[in-house]
């Protein structure tokens, strides 16, 4: 009995060993972040965004991409019920309590070219999700322990040279509009979301554009 007690305080020190080690090594490079400012590369009809040369398009649409990095897929939306909100309500929307907070391992707010991120990382056995999110967009990752600095480190960047047409926005889904939004989104769920409906689930999918998509991919 001894014996087990003792390996599964090893096994629970090492845990903790690791998890201080990534924290480290995400601190420091969110540090080097703070003048990452790129001109936006790319266009969509209601943003334009900067995409590293190493981060490929698997799928593009007016309101979310889904990009590959090193075999990775993050998948970037538009928060248009953010802009919505600001527009019209004084009402905040509410924080994203899709994942457990007893599997957050990391949170913090980065501060990049003036644009305010909300960076949290949450562990599920051998996997780690990533979630960037701030008023404009909100991106999303599933990674192993030796891709989380490097993902997350793309993620920022997109997250933070995005330009938005907010007059467009507006102009596009409140109102009558609205009904057109919620249907991409039905789509956009449907190609990309697992039958369960869990987001654990959502990156590492094979996904095939259609030919809408493979058409805008060839931009």
């Amino acid at each position: 009995m001894k014996k087990i007690f003792i390996c599964f305080l090893l096994v629970f020190l090492c845990g903790c060993q690791v998890t201080d080690d990534l924290t480290g090594d995400l601190d420091k490079m969110i540090g080097s972040l703070n003048d990452t400012a790129h001109a936006p590369n790319h266009s969509k009809t209601y943003y334009r965004f900067y995409k590293p040369r190493d981060v490929d398009n698997l799928v593009s649409h007016d309101t979310y991409n889904i990009f590959e990095y090193q075999g990775i897929e993050i998948l970037f939306t538009l928060n248009v019920s953010n802009i919505i909100n600001d527009a019209y309500y004084t009402l905040k929307t509410a924080d994203d309590k899709t994942y457990s907070d007893d599997n957050l391992i990391y949170q913090k707010t980065v501060v990049i070219n003036d644009i305010e991120n909300k960076v949290k990382i949450y562990e599920y056995d051998d996997n780690y999700i990533l979630i960037v999110s701030n008023f404009a967009v909100s991106l999303a990752a599933n990674v192993y322990n030796n891709y989380v600095v490097s993902t997350l480190k793309k993620m920022l960047i997109l997250s933070s040279n995005v330009d938005v047409e907010t007059e467009l926005v507006i102009k596009s889904f409140s109102n009558k509009e609205t009904i057109d939004y919620e249907k991409e989104q039905v789509d956009l769920f449907k190609v990309i979301i697992p039958s369960s409906g869990s987001l654990e689930e959502l990156i590492g999918q094979d996904i095939l554009p259609d030919d809408e998509t493979a058409e805008e991919n060839a931009e």
